[in-house]
């Protein structure tokens, strides 16, 4: 399932820190997959029930997708393909600007400043 993460901002290999507490993002994607698959599945699968919307083999959403067929507004025909659902991980930094700066640069720009 960890194709279906779409990092934006970040890689699998970043790291990112919560208030001290730091993981790697593909820890963050592995502890995520299982609960996705089981338990959102499950969520999703009985609220779109309630409202009288079902989908089949509701948990291949989130890995292979669930066949379907769309009637698109501009086609004249169905179309066959897979619904499939995503999740989306993004860093937004507050300063675009030091995004690609290093720390070692801010440094040297600060002692230039000074001289």
């Amino acid at each position: 399932m960890t194709n279906n993460f779409q990092l934006q901002g970040l890689d699998k290999n970043d790291v990112v820190d919560f208030n001290g507490d730091t993981y790697r993002i593909q820890k963050i994607i592995d502890s995520l997959s299982e609960q996705v698959r089981n338990q959102l599945g499950q969520s999703l699968h009985h609220q779109l029930s309630r409202q009288g919307i079902q989908i089949h083999q509701y948990a291949s959403c989130f890995t292979s997708g669930v066949d379907c067929q769309v009637l698109r507004v501009d086609r004249p025909n169905w179309q066959k393909g897979k619904f499939k659902l995503h999740i989306s991980m993004e860093f937004i930094p507050e300063d675009p600007e030091l995004e690609n700066k290093s720390e070692l640069d801010a440094v040297r720009e600060t002692i230039n400043n000074q001289n």
